[in-house]
């Protein structure tokens, strides 16, 4: 319904620190405009500034709908709303962008795919570390270092707010580990269907969690810390002719190749540092010089979601992606 639009009219659900990592995305995304947020907590005052002037500000969904007409909504609500709104958004024909977790069951997340298929939808979920440039390159580059063996996902954090329990903090990033580790399991495996098996898991009220994943005859190994430190996010991916590691702190993959026996292995703790201290050296200027960004695969991502939209390409992430997470 919106492939011929000039200008993709962009609405916003739930504009606190995260809405407004979304108002900055669709503010660099062409051809989009963000047309109306709903939020009844939000003063207009408070987000002046931080929004567009034209951007109105409404008390419920059903009367963005009606008013600011939008073509795709982003959902950036606490995760047990984030069906029911999902829900009403396709009932209503209009594409949708889920904040993570998409769902807090694969029942939800499924039917939710269903609905938006039913009535011609795009949905998208917000899995946006597998847009940035180490995930990017993982995946490209993943046939490069032989069968995939096992793959480590790692992720310690802090918890941001004490005025949620470490168990939901847990929840709210558990997502940014799954979510790379399935989409790398299966590019690593060429195995697109067959079911990821949880062969076991342990989780702790500290908001500790820790799985073991089985996809064929590759191992996910999955860990997500609020104990931890320092705070790192990663994935160490082993191969039988070689190893990868892409650091979402660095922003880089490095990869070390070959056997690594005899004498030549006492090389190795050096061909992992070289590439990883250039990389970090790199980084730092970046944000040194005032060009980073908190989130730098979310613009990719809502770019892309926007294209598909558009222009009728495919969706950024398939609906399995989305039900293995």
């Amino acid at each position: 319904m919106t492939q011929h639009l000039k200008t993709l009219r962009v609405g916003l659900i739930g504009v606190g620190k995260m809405g407004l990592h979304h108002v900055a995305a669709i503010g660099k995304a062409p051809g989009a405009k963000l047309v109306g947020i709903v939020d009844p907590q939000a003063d207009i005052e408070d987000l002046r500034g931080q929004i567009p002037e034209d951007a109105a500000l409404y008390s419920d969904v059903a009367t963005l709908l009606k008013e600011a007409r939008p073509d795709v909504v982003h959902v950036v609500t606490p995760p047990h709303t984030h069906v029911a709104i999902a829900r009403q958004l396709i009932r209503a024909g209009v594409h949708v962008y889920v904040e993570k977790p998409f769902a807090m069951t694969r029942a939800d997340a499924d039917a939710v795919l269903s609905y938006a298929t039913q009535h011609n939808v795009k949905i998208c979920a917000g899995h946006q570390n597998l847009f940035e440039k180490p995930a990017i390159l993982a995946r490209e580059q993943i046939d490069s270092i032989g069968s995939t063996v096992h793959i480590e996902s790692y992720f310690s954090f802090r918890q941001v707010r004490r005025t949620i329990t470490p168990a939901d903090q847990a929840k709210d990033i558990l997502p940014h580990a799954v979510y790379p580790l399935v989409d790398q399991m299966r590019a690593g495996t060429g195995e697109q269907q067959a079911p990821i098996r949880v062969s076991g898991f342990d989780v702790r009220p500290s908001g500790d969690v820790y799985a073991l994943l089985r996809l064929r005859d590759c191992t996910g190994l999955l860990i997500v810390t609020l104990s931890g430190r320092p705070i790192e996010q990663y994935q160490t991916i082993v191969g039988s002719n070689g190893s990868m590691r892409a650091d979402y702190v660095t922003g880089a993959l490095t990869k070390v190749m070959g056997p690594g026996t005899g004498p030549g292995i006492l090389l190795t703790p050096f061909r992992w540092a070289l590439p990883a201290l250039k990389a970090a050296s790199s980084n730092f200027m970046h944000v040194a010089l005032g060009h980073h960004g908190s989130y730098p695969g979310l613009s990719v991502l809502v770019r892309t979601f926007y294209a598909s939209i558009t222009a009728g390409g495919p969706l950024p992430m398939t609906p399995q992606s989305i039900l293995d997470t």
